[in-house]
């Protein structure tokens, strides 16, 4: 027979933190209640922006959330941020600055780590997979279908385009000694992929120079993340 409440609810504690929406909590077989205390919202994230002085300001206090990347329009008008919704899974979406409307672009639950076109028009994402990694493009203004400008068989952690928006560059999967690759694509074909660091090392946060004649990106090569510059 289905058990059914009674009376109302009571609240037995209060101030449990929270990680990912879960409590962290724990019932022992005796029955004791072992948890961690913090902020309901410990797990949600403001963004702010700083100004050349260090003065933070927050640019929309009502809206927070479960973000996990993030990356400013070139007009800077807008952000886009990859967001961690229960039950949703990872998705793009965007928000118009200061107090816009917050719009979600993208629904399959595995997208992440948004880069924005040089002309603002669409944004890149990587999207997760079991068979590797992915990168996608979407309108901005939620027209049209996605396209995807590469695919790799193992997993890309970032993607950064060019100025001139010929090519992007992705850093793939560092769960490893070396695993940490950067390799460069071109937008406008199924061209072969250019190997800009790939090392026994591992690269990371690759970004061309505006004139797209250079990469620069961090290595571990001297036992110690520095940045590298090199001709592309």
């Amino acid at each position: 027979t289905p058990l059914t409440a009674h009376g109302d609810a009571v609240p037995v504690l209060q101030g449990i933190a929270l990680t990912l929406s879960v409590a962290d909590l724990a019932w022992s077989p005796s029955g004791t209640l072992v948890y961690g205390t913090g902020s309901s919202e410990s797990n949600m994230v403001t963004l702010q922006r700083a100004d050349r002085g260090g003065k933070l300001v927050v640019f929309d206090p009502a809206w927070s959330g479960q973000f996990n990347s993030f990356a400013m329009a070139p007009d800077r008008r807008r952000v886009a941020v990859g967001v961690n919704t229960p039950g949703s899974g990872l998705d793009i979406w965007v928000k118009e600055l200061e107090r816009g409307p917050f719009a979600r672009l993208t629904f399959s639950g595995r997208d992440r780590r948004p880069a924005w076109s040089p002309d603002g028009r669409e944004i890149a994402f990587v999207r997760d997979s079991g068979s590797g990694g992915d990168v996608f493009a979407h309108a901005v203004d939620g027209g049209g279908t996605e396209r995807r400008l590469a695919h790799l068989d193992r997993a890309i952690q970032e993607v950064s385009w060019s100025h001139d928006g010929r090519w992007i560059l992705v850093r793939t999967e560092t769960g490893a000694a070396g695993n940490g690759d950067i390799l460069a694509l071109s937008t406008r074909s199924d061209s072969a992929l250019v190997r800009v660091a790939t090392s026994n090392f591992t690269e990371l946060q690759p970004a061309f120079s505006p004139d797209g004649r250079w990469v620069a990106y961090v290595s571990n090569d001297a036992m110690t993340n520095e940045v590298y510059v090199r001709p592309f």
